[in-house]
């Protein structure tokens, strides 16, 4: 079943929560006993963090919810359709480096670059809180 993919992870991680009635904690246990071998394991307050927005899931982290709950699929999160996206632009990515100038000309076809943005990305992890002297 393909649900809503235009709403941000945190707020699917907690529907989905919601409707299995189930706490953080619950969560965690739920994640971390459907966890391959290796992944790093989920602590309820990281769980609360991505459902507050405060931290971005990677796409290992959306393919364990996807994982943990039955009928869910990797396409219904946008983060997941976004990050696929940026693997095509990504010169290491599998298409290599050539293959991420195709898919630029392809974007630069449909979007000229004079409407590109001019800022930096966000960035990733923890938020960097300038300090003042």
């Amino acid at each position: 079943m393909l649900l809503e993919t235009r709403k941000p992870f945190g707020v699917r991680l907690d529907e989905l929560r919601r409707d299995a009635r189930l706490t953080f904690r619950a969560l965690a246990a739920l994640l971390n006993a459907d966890a391959t071998p290796g992944e790093r394991p989920f602590s309820y307050s990281y769980l609360v963090n991505l459902t507050k927005g405060r931290c971005r899931p990677t796409p290992e982290v959306i393919k364990a919810v996807v994982r943990a709950f039955d009928g869910v699929e990797l396409e219904s999160f946008a983060e997941w359709q976004m990050w696929r996206a940026q693997m095509l632009l990504d010169p290491n990515g599998p298409g290599g480096f050539e293959g991420a100038l195709a898919e630029l000309d392809v974007f630069e076809s449909v979007r000229p670059r004079s409407q590109w943005p001019d800022a930096s990305p966000a960035p990733r992890g923890r938020r960097h809180v300038r300090t003042t002297a």
